[in-house]
């Protein structure tokens, strides 16, 4: 068998009497601008000798064939990055999971990670740059993962996710209501819980003493100490409770709110929107606080042996949980209201109508005069009409031992519905609590709705 025979004129052309280059343009090379998407590169090469021909074709053709060489690289050098970006971030958002997942959990994600870069797949393809992309992203194992520190916002939101129905509604209200205060307090911006101080939180607690009743602060700082505890039981934290052992500057307790004039009220119920101004007389009436009234429902309006009453679940404390006979119109009045949804919104929104309203009122900011003095005064009208203060103390949700003796304290079942009722209807009837009802405008929850 003979030899092949070489043709030393490849990609040569003569033209005429001269010589010309003409070159099959590879793909990966036909996007670049020297070639401008031409197919075969043709060109003259000036000269009619084919020695030198040869020549210059030789380093025409090495000189593009590294252009080539480069063009290849380049290009798997850019699918490589792509392939490996795209797995790394897909790396990271399971990494990221697994900070809040058992063993099992984050096996689970591996494998589904690792099933959405079918490594083998790729392989199979032919496609070795994208393989090897995954190959270096995805570490063969899961790698062990600190947990995320929890921040001060997640602890709020999650605590009343997990203790909604173990914890009483008032405590999980309060939390969230203090972690929005304090985050505003120490910049605005969300912190891991680990890193709150105590002097952050002592700052805080005294820095919302002109708007807050020290009680109301007293409350938040125990939510929040609740809220470490679940935090640091579930080993979400560790350390000591920034919230533990706080010396609160005291301003004055609830002793200390006195009542409105009859003035301060009449101007009250003339100035005040209808929606506020029913809410502001059935505080008088039930002597409940404004977080109780607001956050009544339709299925808080029971009877009970026949009298209608008002059912407070949960409250500011474990006697706040109570059941206020009143007489039948006062109670249908009150539940038209909270059914025509006139009561609707936040505690804080109706806190701020009220603080407005009185301003309008008062003509001044003073904190012993809040929407708790009528609580003050519907205590000072059962007392005015010689109401026995163990009834009153069960009406108004504080504590009480109905009676020292042990017949009435450890035996006794307590009063008839019938009996409370008797007590409010005496107190309503009263010259105290009537020359202050008197100055409302009663009119219709239906028309206050319109």
């Amino acid at each position: 068998m003979y030899p092949k025979k070489i043709n030393l004129n490849t990609s040569l052309l003569l033209r005429g009497r001269t010589w010309h280059i003409h070159w099959n343009v590879p793909r990966t090379l036909r996007s670049n601008p020297y070639f401008k998407g031409q197919k075969i590169y043709a060109k003259t090469l000036q000269t009619k000798d084919v020695f030198e021909a040869r020549k210059m074709r030789d380093l025409l053709v090495s000189k593009f064939r590294q252009m080539a060489d480069i063009s290849a690289t380049h290009a798997a050098r850019s699918a490589f990055m792509v392939q490996y970006t795209k797995a790394s971030k897909a790396v990271e958002e399971t990494k990221r999971e697994l900070a809040y997942v058992d063993s099992v959990k984050a096996l689970n994600a591996w494998e589904t990670l690792e099933s959405a870069f079918n490594v083998d797949a790729v392989i199979e393809k032919g496609d070795l740059v994208r393989a090897e992309a995954c190959l270096t992203a995805i570490p063969t194992e899961p790698e062990e993962v600190a947990p995320a520190p929890m921040t001060l916002y997640e602890a709020a939101e999650r605590f009343v996710n997990a203790c909604e129905g173990d914890v009483a509604q008032n405590t999980l209200r309060r939390a969230k209501i203090a972690t929005a205060s304090l985050l505003k307090t120490i910049g605005g911006k969300d912190t891991k819980l680990k890193d709150v101080t105590s002097r952050q939180v002592t700052r805080w607690i005294n820095s919302i003493s002109g708007d807050i009743a020290d009680n109301t602060r007293k409350g938040y700082l125990g939510a929040l100490q609740k809220m470490w505890y679940w935090a640091w039981e579930n080993e979400h934290v560790d350390g000591t409770s920034p919230f533990k052992g706080i010396k609160m500057q005291r301003q004055g307790d609830e002793a200390s709110y006195e009542p409105f004039t009859p003035e301060e009220v009449q101007k009250m119920a003339r100035v005040a929107q209808p929606d506020l101004s029913a809410l502001v007389r059935f505080g008088l009436i039930t002597g409940c606080r404004i977080s109780e009234l607001v956050g009544l429902t339709a299925a808080s309006f029971i009877v009970v042996e026949g009298i209608h009453a008002i059912q407070i679940k949960d409250g500011k404390t474990e006697a706040a949980a109570r059941v206020i006979p009143l007489p039948p119109v006062l109670w249908t009045t009150c539940k038209q209201c909270v059914e025509a949804g006139m009561w609707a919104g936040t505690v804080t929104m109706w806190s701020q109508r009220f603080g407005a309203l009185k301003l309008k009122a008062t003509g001044k900011k003073d904190r012993t005069k809040a929407f708790h003095s009528f609580r003050h005064m519907t205590a000072t009208a059962y007392e005015r009409e010689h109401i026995e203060e163990r009834i009153t103390s069960v009406i108004l949700g504080h504590k009480n031992k109905r009676g020292e003796s042990m017949s009435y304290g450890l035996y006794s079942a307590g009063l008839a519905p019938k009996q409370y009722l008797e007590a409010v209807e005496q107190m309503l009837a009263g010259v105290y609590m009537a020359s202050f009802l008197a100055l409302f405008n009663t009119q219709s929850p239906q028309d206050c709705a319109g």
